[in-house]
C-alpha cells in the first residue's frame, strides 16, 4: 500500500504528465475535423477528456493506493456521460439507470448509422457526438494508466494513434501531417516529464512518429468498402434510429436530385418486423440478384391501374447500403457494384456497393387504386401477410385502445386507416424534432408511443410508428417505410430537376389491402403529401383512345421544408434557377482547418515553456528535500536560457565567481550559501542544505541583469530543455542537470 501522503516531487510530476496529456489528448482529437463538421464534438470530448484525467490526478493526490484513482475515474466519467446524453433517463441526472443504458444503446446505434450514411466531413449530431465522448473517455483513461499508474509514458502513444488514424481508416487521403507533428511533440513532452531516464528513447520515439506522420499516410491502401451483414447485403443498421439526426441538421446535405415526369417518394428500405422493442428490417429473405429485371409488385392484382415513370437519378454525397428507388421498382440500369432486391419490399441494397455518388435510371410502376377498390378489399387478410399484424409484448395499452375508439367501427381496412391519418392531420397533433428529445421519448420504439399521444407532439417517426402500430391492432398489415419526400424542384438549362437533402428524410406506414398491395399513408402534419385516391369510373366508348376507369397519378406538391410551417406549396412555387453544374455545390460546410491550425501552433509554442514550467518545479520539489545538487542544476539552467551556457568542466566555485558578475550585491549572499551547499554536498560529510528561496532569490537576480530579448527568449525558447538529452550526461559534472 502507498502512503498517504504523496513526494512533492512525485505528485508534481504527476500533475505535469496529466497537464501535457490533456494537451496530446486535444490535438490528437482535433485531427478529427477531416472527417466531422464544426467544433462541438471536440468539446464534448475534451470534457470527458478533463473530468477523467483530472479527476483521478485528484484522487491520486491522497489516496494510499493507485487503484482509487481509476475508480474515480470511471465513476465520475460515467456520470458525466450520463448528465450530457441522459439526463431524463437517470436519477438525479447522473445515476445511470436501466434506461440509461438503454438510451446509451440508441445513441450507439444512431451514431452509427449517421456514419454510415453520410459523407466525409460529417454532420455531428447527438449520436455522433455520444460515440466521440465514450471514445475519448476510454482513450484518456487507458492514457492515464499508461502515464499516471502503470508509470510506463512509452505506452501513451497507442491511445493517441487510436485518434490520429480514425481519419486515414475514412479514406487514406484524409490525413493531417500537422496533427501528427504536434501530437508527437507532445508526446515526446510527456515521455521527458514522465520519466526522466527514457530522453533518449522519447527522442527516438519523437523523430520516428514525425517521420511516421509524413510518410506513412499517403502509402496506405485505401479503404475498400464494407462487406455485406445480414440478408441480401449491406448494413443492418435500423434507419429510423439516425433519421432524428438527419432532420435536426442545421446545414442540409444533398442526398440526390432526379428527374422525372412526377415529383415522387423515394424509398430506402422497410421496417416490417416489429416484435421486438422496436421497428426493425426483417432480414430473413435473402435478397435477389439481377436488378435489370425486378419481380411483381407484391399483392397487385391486374386489374389495378398503374402508370410507368422513368426516373434518372444521381445520389450525393451520402452513404448508405440502401439504394433511394420510387415504388414500385421495374428495373435498374447504370449502377456500379453488385446489388440485389428484396421480393418482398422491393427495396435494392448493396452486396458490398454503396449508393454514394451512383448515377442511374430507374423505370418504375405508379400504383393508383380507386377508393372502390380499397373499400372492396374489405378486411380480408391473406395468411402469407399476416405476420404483419405481429406486435411486441410491451405494447402500451393506450395505442390499441386509442385506435378501437378512432376507427374500430370502420366497415373496411382502408376505411380504418383514412379515419387513423385523418386523426392525427386534424390538428390536434404538431410537428417537431425537438420535443421528444426534450422530452425523452425520442424513437421509434413501442416504449415511446404512449408519451406520445399524450405530447402529441413529433416528428415522422413518431407518427409512421404510431399510425402503423394502431393499424396492427386493428389486424391491418402495417410496416414502415424509410426514404424521402419529393424534394424541391429547380431548373436547370430550361429543365426541371428535384433536389432532394437530408431535410427531406422521411418515414411513413404503408398498410396492405387484399389485391392491391402496399399502400402509402401520411399521418405526419406538414410533411409530405396525402395521396389522393380516384373513384372508378365508366369507360366512355365515345373516346376509344381514353380509358377513364384508369385514374391519373396524384399530382405531389414539392414537401415544404421542415423548418417552415405546414402551408402547402402550389404547383410552381418555390423552383429556384440554378447552374447546371452542381459539382461546385457543397453539402456541408469547410471545417474550420485554419483556426485549428492556429490553435495547434499557439499550443507548440506554449509547449516549451510549459515543460520549463514543470522541470523548475520538479527541481524546487528536491531543493525543498535537501538537494544541492537540485539547486545548483536550477541556476546552471537559468543562465542557459538567458543565452550564457556554462561549461560542464567548472567547478562550482568557478561558476559562483562567474555569476557574482550576473547578479546585484543583494543577491551575493544567496549565492555563496549555495555555492557553500553544493560543496558540502559534493565534498563534505556535514551537509548544508540549500534554500529554495535562496534559489529563486539568484534567478531573479539574473534575470533583471540580462537585456529584454534575452529574458523572452527564456520564457518562450528556454535553451537548457535541450542541452542534455542523454541521461548519462548527468554523470559528467556534480552540477550537470
Amino acid at each position: 500500500m502507498r502512503p498517504a501522503e504523496r513526494p512533492v516531487g512525485d505528485r508534481a510530476r504527476d500533475w505535469a504528465s496529466v497537464s501535457i496529456a490533456l494537451i496530446a489528448l486535444g490535438v490528437a482529437l482535433g485531427g478529427l475535423h477531416l472527417v466531422l463538421v464544426g467544433a462541438q464534438w471536440w468539446l464534448v470530448g475534451m470534457v470527458m477528456a478533463v473530468v477523467i484525467l483530472i479527476s483521478g490526478a485528484i484522487v491520486r493526490s491522497f489516496a494510499r493506493h493507485r487503484l482509487w484513482g481509476v475508480v474515480a475515474q470511471v465513476l465520475v466519467g460515467g456520470a458525466v456521460l450520463t448528465a450530457m446524453h441522459a439526463p431524463r433517463q437517470a436519477l438525479l441526472g447522473v445515476i445511470p439507470t436501466e434506461a440509461v443504458f438503454e438510451r446509451f444503446g440508441e445513441l450507439v446505434a444512431s451514431g452509427g448509422a449517421a456514419i454510415a450514411s453520410q459523407g466525409s466531413p460529417a454532420q455531428a449530431g447527438e449520436g455522433i457526438r455520444f460515440l466521440v465522448a465514450l471514445g475519448v473517455g476510454a482513450l484518456a483513461l487507458a492514457l492515464d494508466l499508461f502515464v499516471s499508474s502503470a508509470r510506463m509514458p512509452v505506452l501513451a502513444g497507442l491511445p493517441l494513434l487510436v485518434l490520429l488514424l480514425v481519419p486515414t481508416t475514412v479514406d487514406p487521403q484524409l490525413h493531417d501531417p500537422l496533427t501528427f507533428v504536434f501530437t508527437a511533440l507532445a508526446y515526446l513532452a510527456l515521455l521527458l516529464v514522465g520519466n526522466g531516464g527514457a530522453r533518449r528513447v522519447a527522442v527516438v520515439v519523437g523523430a520516428a512518429a514525425v517521420v511516421l506522420a509524413l510518410a506513412v499516410p499517403p502509402l496506405l491502401p485505401p479503404v475498400q468498402a464494407p462487406t455485406s451483414t445480414g440478408a441480401g447485403g449491406g448494413s443492418s443498421l435500423n434507419p429510423l434510429i439516425s433519421l432524428g439526426d438527419d432532420l435536426r441538421r442545421t446545414d442540409p446535405v444533398i442526398a440526390y436530385t432526379y428527374r422525372s415526369e412526377t415529383p415522387q417518394y423515394f424509398r430506402l428500405t422497410v421496417l416490417d418486423d416489429f416484435g421486438g422493442v422496436t421497428w426493425s428490417p426483417d432480414t430473413a429473405t435473402v435478397g435477389t440478384e439481377g436488378i435489370d429485371r425486378i419481380g411483381p409488385v407484391p399483392g397487385l392484382d391486374d386489374d389495378v391501374p398503374t402508370t410507368a415513370v422513368t426516373s434518372a437519378v444521381t445520389v450525393g454525397d451520402v452513404r448508405s447500403s440502401w439504394l433511394p428507388l420510387p415504388y414500385a421498382p421495374r428495373a435498374v440500369s447504370g449502377l456500379e457494384g453488385r446489388w440485389r432486391w428484396d421480393p418482398r419490399s422491393l427495396a435494392v441494397r448493396g452486396d458490398g456497393a454503396n449508393a454514394r455518388g451512383q448515377v442511374f435510371e430507374v423505370s418504375s410502376l405508379t400504383v393508383s387504386p380507386s377508393i372502390a377498390q380499397l373499400v372492396e378489399a374489405g378486411t380480408r387478410v391473406p395468411t402469407s401477410y399476416q405476420h404483419y399484424t405481429v406486435l411486441p409484448s410491451d405494447l402500451p395499452p393506450v395505442v390499441a385502445e386509442t385506435a378501437e375508439q378512432i376507427a374500430g367501427s370502420a366497415g373496411s381496412n382502408y376505411e380504418a386507416a383514412i379515419a387513423l391519418q385523418s386523426w392525427f392531420r386534424s390538428g390536434d397533433f404538431v410537428y417537431s424534432e425537438r420535443a421528444p428529445v426534450q422530452q425523452g421519448y425520442d424513437g421509434g420504439g413501442a416504449s415511446v408511443l404512449d408519451d406520445f399521444l399524450a405530447a402529441k407532439a413529433g416528428y415522422c417517426v413518431h407518427f409512421a410508428s404510431a399510425m402503423a402500430a394502431m393499424a396492427r391492432t386493428l389486424d391491418i398489415p402495417a410496416r414502415i417505410a424509410v426514404g424521402f419526400t419529393q424534394g424541391t424542384p429547380i431548373v436547370q438549362g430550361g429543365e426541371t430537376v428535384y433536389r432532394v437533402t437530408t431535410h427531406e428524410f422521411h418515414a411513413w406506414p404503408e398498410l396492405f389491402f387484399d389485391g392491391i398491395g402496399w399502400v402509402r399513408f401520411e399521418p405526419t402534419p406538414g410533411r409530405g403529401d396525402v395521396p389522393a385516391f380516384a373513384p372508378a369510373v365508366a369507360d366512355d366508348p365515345a373516346t376509344p383512345d381514353v380509358d377513364e376507369s384508369v385514374p391519373a397519378p396524384p399530382v405531389q406538391a414539392p414537401a415544404p421544408d421542415p423548418q417552415a410551417s405546414g402551408a402547402p406549396v402550389a404547383e410552381g412555387e418555390g423552383v429556384e434557377e440554378e447552374p447546371a453544374d452542381e459539382s461546385a455545390a457543397t453539402p456541408a460546410s469547410a471545417p474550420p482547418i485554419g483556426w485549428i491550425v492556429i490553435a495547434a501552433l499557439a499550443v507548440l509554442l506554449a509547449l516549451p515553456t510549459a515543460v520549463r514550467i514543470v522541470v523548475r518545479e520538479l527541481r524546487m520539489s528536491r531543493v525543498a528535500r535537501g538537494s544541492a545538487e537540485s539547486a545548483w542544476a536550477e541556476l546552471r539552467a537559468t543562465v542557459h536560457d538567458l543565452g550564457r551556457p556554462l561549461p560542464d568542466a567548472l567547478t562550482p566555485r568557478q561558476v559562483a565567481d562567474d555569476l557574482e558578475f550576473r547578479i546585484s550585491a543583494s543577491a551575493l549572499p544567496a549565492l555563496e550559501r549555495l555555492t557553500a551547499s553544493i560543496e558540502h554536498e559534493a565534498y563534505a560529510r556535514d551537509a548544508r542544505p540549500p534554500s529554495v528561496q535562496d534559489v529563486r532569490l539568484v534567478r531573479r537576480a539574473l534575470s533583471r541583469r540580462a537585456g529584454v530579448v534575452s529574458r523572452v527568449l527564456a520564457v518562450v525558447a528556454p535553451r537548457s530543455l535541450f542541452a542534455r538529452l542523454s541521461p548519462a550526461d548527468s554523470a559528467r559534472s556534480p552540477v550537470a542537470w
